[in-house]
């Protein structure tokens, strides 16, 4: 399971299979081992075997090949690849569905913290430009219009993040505070700057 084939990835994507349980799934699988090439163990049959192979294929008795097969891997030291399923430790679906919630927290913990440090990268990258951005922020705002005060509340977040990330979170707030009172008279502005939270 380790590496699904296409006609399996085809399934698993017809049945809507979760990822992370098919990936739990594939955890405990055996791993699949090449066959050995057997035909390399030919000369290493006695002659007598040859001619016993050869007889009883003639006479057409059953399963002679695998007979033949079974002799070259015997000859080749090859253990079958996977054991039978009753050899197989039996794993409980709720067994597969723990490992696989694991997993999917691992996931999303990684993503959290990737997330996070693309922000921080953000930020630091914004810092320079910060007194451009609190202009920008009063330009958008002189534009009235709804899409200008969408832009303008998302500088405003990233700038109290910044402050937050610097440790200035109350110079921040007082600015901030100038501002909402400057434009009281502007509801939909006000209404998208009380979603800030400071």
């Amino acid at each position: 399971l380790g590496k699904l084939t296409p006609p399996l990835k085809a399934f698993v994507e017809l049945v809507e299979l979760d990822n992370a349980l098919v990936s739990a799934a594939a955890q405990a699988s055996p791993s699949h081992r090449p066959a050995p090439a057997l035909e390399e163990w030919l000369p290493q049959l006695t002659e007598a075997e040859r001619q016993a192979f050869l007889l009883k294929l003639v006479r057409r008795e059953p399963h002679v090949d695998l007979q033949l097969i079974n002799r070259l891997k015997e000859l080749a030291g090859a253990n079958p690849s996977v054991p039978p399923a009753s050899e197989q430790e039996r794993r409980r679906f709720s067994e597969l569905a723990a490992v696989a919630a694991d997993k999917e927290a691992k996931r999303k913990r990684n993503e959290q913290a990737a997330a996070k440090e693309q922000r921080i990268k953000n930020l630091e990258a914004l810092a320079p430009k910060a007194p451009q951005t609190w202009d920008r922020v009063l330009d958008l705002i002189q534009v009235k219009h709804a899409y200008a005060y969408d832009e303008a509340t998302q500088l405003l977040r990233d700038l109290r993040d910044l402050a937050e990330h610097q440790g200035q979170l109350p110079v921040f707030s007082q600015r901030f505070e100038r501002l909402k009172a400057n434009y009281s008279n502007r509801p939909a502005l006000m209404k998208r700057l009380l979603s800030i939270k400071t």
